[in-house]
């Protein structure tokens, strides 16, 4: 039995108010992606956490603000048509990397256009 006053252990023991819970930081939630514990984010939590820039690159909302584009963005190779090519010329090859080569010499027996 406890007795109050002078005599009690307990009022040694000093009083705390409870802790203000406080949001997740940007590490904590960044940590929950990858624990087992409460894992994961929820949807707001992900698009308040990151952005996505218009270069392609993913990053933390905090560093976008000082993000400069350093990507540029793929461009398709250009078409060219050419109106000296042999049909015999073997010296252009067909690969994904050259450019689109349209023949405007070669005849069409083809009416059916």
């Amino acid at each position: 039995m406890m007795t109050t006053g002078g005599g009690n252990i307990l009022s040694s023991i000093p009083v705390y108010e409870q802790p203000l819970i406080r949001g997740l930081t940007a590490l904590d939630q960044l940590v929950r992606l990858d624990v087992s514990v409460r894992p994961g984010l929820s949807e707001l939590e992900f698009t308040q956490l990151f952005a996505k820039c218009t270069c392609g690159l993913i990053m933390m909302r905090r560093v976008f603000k000082d993000h400069e584009c350093f990507v540029i963005p793929r461009q398709p190779p250009p078409t060219i048509i050419d109106l000296t090519l042999d049909a015999d010329d073997q010296s252009i090859q067909s690969t994904g990397a050259l450019p689109t080569i349209i023949d405007l010499t070669t005849d069409s027996d083809d009416d059916s256009t």
